[in-house]
């Protein structure tokens, strides 16, 4: 069972961040709390979802199960694909291009899943990513 504990940046530990993005899925397959928001630490500019999800094995299995793709044809699906690897990732990236500070092109994304499209799109443009 998926839990969300609200709680101070993962990385300095300071409870004080500003939202920058909400997380808008209308109807996930797994519950996602109605304040769940993409937030920067004010203190360190760590950016990260709050409150961070704790899935368990059976909460990634109804999110990426078989039937994730099953009902696309064939020509919509390498659409949606398209979507996922560039469109979806370009946007989400303008979103957080004014926080960004440093012109290293650097960045560590930590859980991003299997597929990681953020990552593969910032390579893609020259950045140096690295992924745990």
């Amino acid at each position: 069972m998926a839990s969300y504990v609200k709680d101070e940046c993962p990385v300095c530990k300071r409870k004080e961040y500003k939202i920058i993005g909400k997380i808008n899925d209308k109807e996930p397959p797994v519950f996602i709390p109605d304040d769940s928001a993409i937030v920067k630490c004010k203190s360190c500019g760590l950016i990260y979802v709050n409150p961070m999800p704790y899935w368990d094995k059976s909460d990634y299995e109804k999110l990426y199960n078989d039937t994730y793709f099953s009902h696309f044809e064939a020509d919509k699906l390498k659409k949606w694909i398209e979507i996922r690897k560039n469109v979806i990732p370009r946007k989400r990236f303008d979103k957080i291009r004014m926080e960004i500070t440093s012109s290293k092109r650097k960045m560590l994304e930590i859980g991003a899943g299997e597929h990681a499209f953020m990552s593969k799109y910032l390579i893609d443009k020259g950045w140096d990513i690295t992924t745990q």
